[in-house]
């Protein structure tokens, strides 16, 4: 009886083996939209694609956007109704399984307001349709706090601050920002000056040399990370004076001090929706060394679809103009 009772549990194991075991669910067909509204600027632009069923399309060989060319799509606010147009713009990457070029819809003309309810509609004859809202806000600002002038005219000086420290001042209900420290010169090149810009790390590790540092640049900080106290939404961000004097060093001794002159300096601030926040804080949740997560978290704010439909604003503050040669030795 007791070989008989053992035998049961087994006989069971083997049954369940039997059982077809299928990962994915029911596919259904969702259309994707892709949109970040700018305040920088009155050309915004909306994305709109299928998905595609993964059973019969391999995601590592599929070489075909599955764009969709048929939609209308408009965003309305604050009583103005804006229709976009299709069409065609070259890809960053050409050299992508996709080709060169892709699909797009465009507006011109149109920069969102502050303070506005924005509704975005895709309707499609042969996909449906979608929807998607968002409350725009306003650009805020970024300045400069102690002696910043004369540190980035001669950071080896004496009288010159031991950082380089901004306020900026983000607008109500921003949950997110990102600030930049841009460097400005000018390059002869083949005989003409070109000017081109470099972004200044926020801190840096040292190597060996002048030109051997690990730099570590700026990242989306959130609402009060580093709140002044002073002010609701005023936040301070430091940069080191090693990085900015280790960027000029190396530009310097890499362009030739002879073939570059400096021009000025100027800082940036982004700031996010909501959803823009909430979309780079799942894409980049896993982005470590150590996780062993392998899925991607999805985040969308596209009702019936997938997507994302955003905002960012973005500022300059006061630009410093600075002396042809920085001394740094």
């Amino acid at each position: 009886m007791k070989q008989f009772f053992c035998l049961i549990p087994a006989a069971l194991l083997f049954l369940s083996c039997n059982s077809t075991f299928e990962p994915n669910g029911t596919y259904e067909e969702r259309m994707i939209i892709f949109s970040v509204l700018k305040s920088t600027t009155d050309t915004q632009y909306v994305r709109v694609y299928s998905t595609y069923d993964p059973s019969t399309n391999n995601p590592l060989t599929h070489s075909v956007d599955t764009e969709v060319t048929d939609a209308v799509v408009t965003v309305s606010g604050g009583g103005d109704v804006v229709t976009f147009h299709d069409t065609v713009v070259v890809r960053a990457d050409t050299t992508t399984l996709y080709g060169k070029f892709m699909h797009t819809f465009v507006a011109y003309k149109f920069k969102p307001k502050p303070n506005v309810a924005y509704k975005l509609t895709v309707a499609s004859p042969t996909k449906g349709t979608v929807t998607s809202s968002i409350i725009s806000f306003p650009a805020g600002t970024v300045t400069t706090q102690g002696n910043v002038q004369s540190t980035l005219t001669a950071p080896n000086a004496p009288t010159s601050d031991s950082s380089i420290r901004i306020v900026v001042q983000l607008a109500i209900d921003v949950p997110a920002y990102l600030t930049r420290f841009i460097l400005r010169y000018k390059e002869y090149v083949n005989g003409v000056w070109v000017m081109r810009e470099r972004e200044v790390p926020q801190y840096i590790r040292k190597g060996s040399s002048f030109d051997n540092f690990t730099p570590f640049y700026p990242e989306v900080m959130l609402r009060g990370q580093n709140s002044t106290g002073l002010f609701a939404g005023q936040e301070s961000v430091n940069f080191t004076k090693e990085s900015y004097i280790a960027t000029v060093r190396l530009l310097k001794y890499t362009i030739g001090p002879s073939r570059i002159e400096f021009d000025g300096a100027y800082f940036i601030l982004d700031q996010m929706s909501q959803s823009l926040f909430s979309y780079y804080s799942a894409t980049n949740q896993t982005a470590d060394k150590i996780s062993i997560r392998l899925d991607q978290i999805d985040y969308t704010n596209i009702e019936g679809g997938f997507g994302l439909f955003a905002m960012k604003t973005m500022s300059e503050s006061f630009y410093i103009k600075l002396p042809i040669d920085i001394d740094v030795d």
